[in-house]
């Protein structure tokens, strides 16, 4: 098979979609198919290449829209995308997944589309410019696939609710490669520690885009409260966002520039080491979908605390913590009970390392999805 996938954002650019689609592609090509990805223009990326197998075209992006970059130049017809057998798309929001809808209709092809949840902004415009695009363009979208994957049971509910049929809603919860992270369980950490100072602290960790939609500030604001009794927490924060400079503005107001450190975005390596390093990761979202940093923060054996929201208290209610999210002082009571109850920190780490290893691999999550692929050729076929 030759399979297109569009996606908005991919390698180097960091995110659990962006390793999704790299990893789907690695496995496909391991399987003997060939896998293409069209994605946006990144600084310093040449808009074509071959990505460990996979080919990559990246088209410019013109202007970028509550982080969603608008790439005209994917809609017109080019002599490459002939010859595919489906397009996957990932994600329901954004400009590349329109783009999409177009080829498949212009190429008569059959799209596969990956749902990851519905998105908060934690502002008001930007999350009743969602509401609007979900209710109009975005339910265009969603009926124009031939296939939907949701990573969870609450997604497919929500589509079912936008009018989606049920049959064509295929429940495939996401997963990450244990393999991968195996040679770094035990790994000696010692030079991340001194690199970010972070000798002889408790670490609580955060991973992942530094956006408003994170609840990057209801983790800081938590911090002062957790430090009264505990003066030994650092927090460190991996990844970049447009919401650094404003995080960091309240990390100075706040008077915790020497407890609180950004590393930005790292090497898969230094992030290996980060998990290893922290006693506790948290994840205060507004809005997730089976974030993939849970799942790799659990496969450490670590503790989470995140919030109780769709995506996340679906599969995690019963081993992570769990608090209500844009809640500063429940989240410092969450951090606090971790920091004073070892057993309790290991018990979670274990629960979620046993979780991860029964239902959240990427073995499983492939299988279904080239499953999936298959059903839609033979269909064609007949």
């Amino acid at each position: 098979m030759r399979i297109l996938h569009i996606a908005h954002y991919f390698l180097p650019h960091q995110g659990g979609e962006e390793r999704q689609v790299y990893h789907l592609g690695q496995e496909l090509i391991k399987a003997g198919h060939e896998a293409w990805v069209l994605t946006s223009s990144l600084p310093g990326c040449p808009s074509v290449e071959t990505m460990d197998g996979i080919k990559v075209i990246r088209h410019k992006t013109i202007v970028t829209m509550l982080r969603n970059p608008i790439t005209p130049g994917m809609l017109l017809p080019r002599k490459y995308l002939r010859g595919f057998d489906l397009i996957h798309a990932q994600g329901e929001y954004s400009f590349t997944t329109n783009a999409a809808v177009f080829l498949k209709r212009y190429y008569r092809l059959p799209l596969v589309m990956t749902c990851y949840g519905r998105i908060a902004f934690g502002n008001f415009f930007a999350d009743a410019v969602e509401q609007l695009y979900s209710a109009t363009i975005g339910k265009i979208t969603l009926k124009s696939a031939d296939r939907i994957i949701a990573l969870s049971l609450s997604t497919k509910q929500r589509l079912q609710a936008l009018g989606i049929s049920e049959t064509k809603i295929a429940v495939i919860p996401t997963g990450i490669d244990l393999a991968k992270w195996a040679p770094h369980l035990n790994q000696d950490a010692s030079s991340f520690l001194n690199k970010y100072q972070l000798n002889s602290h408790r670490v609580i960790l955060f991973t992942g885009a530094i956006t408003e939609r994170k609840g990057i500030r209801y983790l800081i604001e938590a911090l002062p409260r957790v430090m009264e009794s505990h003066s030994d927490v650092i927090c460190l924060f991996v990844g970049d966002g447009d919401y650094r400079e404003k995080a960091e503005s309240l990390v100075s107001e706040l008077n915790l520039d020497h407890r609180i450190r950004f590393a930005g975005r790292v090497s898969d390596e230094e992030l290996s080491l980060a998990y290893r390093s922290c006693y506790t990761y948290v994840l205060p979202s507004l809005a997730e979908q089976t974030p993939a940093a849970i799942l790799e923060a659990f496969a450490f054996s670590k503790p989470v605390i995140a919030t109780d929201i769709d995506g996340i208290k679906e599969y995690f209610e019963d081993v992570a913590l769990l608090i209500p999210p844009q809640n500063s002082n429940e989240l410092a009571s969450a951090i606090t009970k971790v920091l004073d109850k070892p057993k309790l920190a290991r018990r979670i780490g274990e629960k979620g390392r046993s979780l991860v290893e029964s239902k959240f691999t990427w073995q499983q999550h492939i299988a279904g999805v080239l499953s999936l692929y298959d059903e839609i050729r033979h269909k064609r076929q007949t």
